[in-house]
């Protein structure tokens, strides 16, 4: 089973969905590496907005289309274990377009090891030339991201490369989503044979993190997924299910990574609907 199926990971307000910010599933070839497309419908005049960005365990490549400029420019965000505000510009026509990697998925788009990526954003070039200057033109005369999908699509599909793949990674990967991020790390390396300190170092290259904090991420996804989506949420039962000590536990971890409180997360992403 595809990994994309098991887990989901959602950002602060998933259910936003206007002119300015909507998501649009990819292809079903895609769809085993990317979690979304997002952005801008059409090329907008920017108001000035603050967003709420909690760690979703995913990698994005974020094109920026500046009419008012005429400039375009593309940009590579690493997996992030931190939360932060993002605000955007006012009064430049803008037309914005991203590729959300699943933690697995940006890989084998790559030309280069996503080494030393976390928590950091760079030039998408620096990381991924050559899908940058076949996208940044389509980006800058996008008239609607409908139209524009289908043909990033088929650029994404010319530049994969199955050999920036590994095993390793997709089994590790798929043991901590199926125990939910609650699971001894030690026992990975031993199940795929080879040693902790290699499997440090393929995480490290394939997704610019290590086995600890992405479980960490991916158990918080979980948790969240699960206050929004659960109507019949409760704390204690989740203490247990995801494996935290007590409910103090499960608390804390959810403020740091979300910087905020569970009722006041759920007011806050029901307040972009």
């Amino acid at each position: 089973m595809e990994l994309n199926t098991l887990y989901r990971p959602i950002t602060s307000t998933p259910f936003r969905h206007s002119v300015s910010y909507a998501e649009f599933e990819p292809c079903a070839a895609l769809k085993p590496y990317i979690r979304c497309f997002w952005g801008t419908t059409v090329p907008t005049l920017q108001s000035p907005e603050s967003t709420l960005v909690i760690p979703d365990t995913c990698m994005d490549i974020i094109f920026r289309a500046n009419h008012t400029d005429n400039t375009v420019s593309g940009g590579f965000c690493g997996i992030d274990d931190r939360t932060f505000i993002s605000d955007s510009d006012s009064g430049k026509m803008e037309f914005t377009f991203g590729i959300r990697f699943y933690p697995w998925g940006a890989a084998p788009f790559s030309e280069d090891k996503l080494k030393n990526t976390k928590n950091s954003f760079f030039n998408a070039e620096e990381h991924f030339s050559k899908l940058t200057r076949k996208i940044k033109p389509l980006v800058f005369d996008a008239v609607n991201v409908e139209k524009l999908i289908p043909v990033v699509e088929k650029v994404l599909l010319d530049s994969f490369n199955a050999k920036h793949q590994n095993s390793a990674i997709t089994e590790v990967v798929g043991s901590i989503i199926e125990k939910r991020g609650n699971l001894h790390i030690g026992s990975l390396s031993s199940d795929i044979y080879i040693s902790e300190r290699q499997l440090e170092r393929i995480f490290a290259e394939y997704i610019g993190c290590s086995v600890k904090c992405l479980a960490a991420l991916i158990r918080y996804q979980f948790l969240w997924n699960e206050i929004l989506y659960n109507p019949t949420f409760k704390i204690m039962d989740a203490v247990t299910k995801y494996g935290y000590f007590d409910q103090s536990h499960l608390l804390n971890d959810f403020r740091k990574y979300h910087s905020m409180n569970i009722n006041q997360a759920k007011s806050h992403a029901l307040s972009k609907i």
